[in-house]
């Protein structure tokens, strides 16, 4: 990620109830949580996620942990240890206040990897298939010559279609307008690249919580 910070007393920008991604090292796996508050230049507070009993374990003071939240179009990210963990009055982990900080724009259009099942849905066809990288300007989206995408025709490049993203441990969609911009045709399956259009502010900031956790390409 882009322009390591050092002045973190300026560049820690969060208000109380934000989302953020926590990974404990070591654990591989990227959990879901809140902020919750902290003390200038010696802890944060976040929310504990729920979590198995196994990753539960990785959770004690000690352990090294990533955190991940996004502010005004702005990713954030710290490497961190875990100080505590409570669970009274409130299930809570207390991590070091960080020395270092690191902030990438989501405005650059950097591309993400992802496996994000989704629907692609035009006037006459509707496909399946799977989000496979994804920025704040569009996806690209490997879709299968299985079941019914075998009966189903692409409509023309540039045509409006609906995206519809299944989010992560969520029942909910994401759906967002994209414009068919290319096709790339194999034996076993196809690649069709998005780029969104009339991204609302709810739509972008949900885009922008689905986009915290992953890897850019």
């Amino acid at each position: 990620m882009e322009d390591l910070l050092h002045n973190v007393k300026d560049e820690i920008r969060i208000e109380t109830g934000c989302p953020v991604f926590a990974e404990i090292v070591g654990a591989n796996s990227k959990l879901k949580s809140k902020f919750v508050g902290y003390e200038l230049n010696e802890y944060i507070i976040l929310r504990a996620p729920a979590v198995s009993a196994n990753i539960r374990l990785g959770m004690q003071a000690g352990q090294t942990i990533v955190v991940k939240y996004v502010t005004a179009g702005i990713i954030y990210a710290f490497q961190s240890r875990i100080l505590s963990c409570i669970t009274v009055p409130e299930n809570l982990v207390f991590i070091e206040y960080p020395k270092l900080v690191q902030k990438q724009s989501l405005r650059n259009q950097q591309r993400y990897f992802c496996y994000y099942h989704t629907i692609l849905k035009g006037e006459t066809s509707e496909l399946t298939g799977t989000v496979v990288d994804i920025s704040m300007g569009g996806c690209c989206c490997l879709i299968p010559k299985l079941g019914k995408n075998k009966e189903v025709d692409y409509p023309e490049k540039g045509t409006l279609m609906e995206v519809h993203i299944q989010r992560p441990e969520s029942d909910k969609k994401l759906v967002i307008q994209g414009t068919l911009s290319n096709i790339s045709q194999a034996e076993m399956s196809d690649r069709a690249g998005f780029a969104f259009e009339n991204l609302t502010d709810e739509v972008q900031a949900e885009l922008q919580q689905l986009i915290v956790p992953l890897t850019p390409i």
